[in-house]
């Protein structure tokens, strides 16, 4: 698999001009980019599949579009039961996975009136883009209105190859970031590990943790601006792999949650407690 420098790109900053990607392209041999746009919330097996489509085109350079927020959080703020994953989690994700790049979209008012063609016609001409791979049901534009056969349209008009990605299915149903939602906040951690295809993790990188013993750390998961956007788990005690600053080695431990009061009381029952954790694997 090839290496990449991974960038991380404003829309608006790229569209006024910033991209720098194609300062890149003589260098890696690519003619253009290779495309994938989504909110990508939690990043399962399902976005696997299309992030595959678009790292198997080594003849351009890789690169997602992505929302800072889920989509869904944007439409349905007061039932929004909280992300899979933040922001920083899904481009810690594409750097490993090997892209080149991803743009960042802030989903204010002017952008959410943007129509369907607007949208695409940015992505061909500013982005460069040659290869595009999305799910049926992918829309883009003011209220959706560009759907899979429109963009189809498009992309054969501007001599973009679209692959059209069938969702995948486990347990005889389709792969979703509701699905792995649901799954948390039941506490089915062995059924979010399956979607995911890997152990559903807490980000806890702006949390204050308190030692209240030797081997206790104790944090709020709402306290001092440090709001987790994630879903939480219903009140309970999990093993939990956690994830230190200092060491950045992930142990097994006992973690205790209240969703209530939002607050997590990490037990190191193996090794010794850290002065942080940057984050909380829940395991199956």
């Amino acid at each position: 698999m090839r290496e990449y420098d991974f960038t991380v790109y404003d829309w608006d900053s790229a569209v006024a001009g910033g991209f720098g990607e194609p300062d890149r392209f003589a260098s890696y041999g690519a003619a253009g980019t290779a495309l994938s746009v989504g909110g990508f919330d939690g990043m399962h097996a399902g976005h696997d599949a299309l992030f595959n489509a678009v790292l198997a085109r080594t003849d351009l350079l890789p690169g997602i579009v992505t929302f800072a927020k889920p989509p869904r959080a944007l439409r349905h703020p007061a039932v929004f039961e909280g992300a899979v994953s933040t922001l920083a989690q899904r481009l810690d994700i594409c750097r490993e996975k090997g892209f080149a790049f991803a743009v960042v979209i802030d989903f204010s008012g002017e952008f959410g009136r943007m129509e369907g063609s607007t949208f695409l016609s940015i992505l061909a001409d500013t982005f460069r883009m040659k290869f595009l791979a999305e799910g049926p049901d992918f829309r883009c534009g003011y209220k959706g209105s560009a759907d899979i056969d429109v963009i189809r349209t498009f992309t054969e008009k501007r001599g973009v190859v679209l692959d059209v990605i069938e969702p995948v299915v486990i347990d005889g149903e389709r792969v979703s970031s509701t699905r792995i939602r649901a799954a948390v906040a039941a506490g089915d951690f062995f059924g979010a590990e399956r979607l995911l295809r890997r152990p559903f993790r807490l980000d806890c990188s702006l949390f204050r943790w308190e030692r209240s013993a030797p081997d206790v750390l104790t944090a709020e998961a709402g306290a001092d601006g440090a709001r987790t956007v994630q879903v939480l788990p219903p009140d309970g005690e999990y093993e939990v792999r956690a994830l230190c600053r200092e060491n950045g080695f992930l142990q097994p431990q006992t973690a205790i949650f209240c969703r209530k009061s939002r607050k997590i009381t990490v037990r190191f029952t193996r090794g010794t407690a850290g002065e942080a954790l940057a984050a909380v694997d829940f395991t199956a």
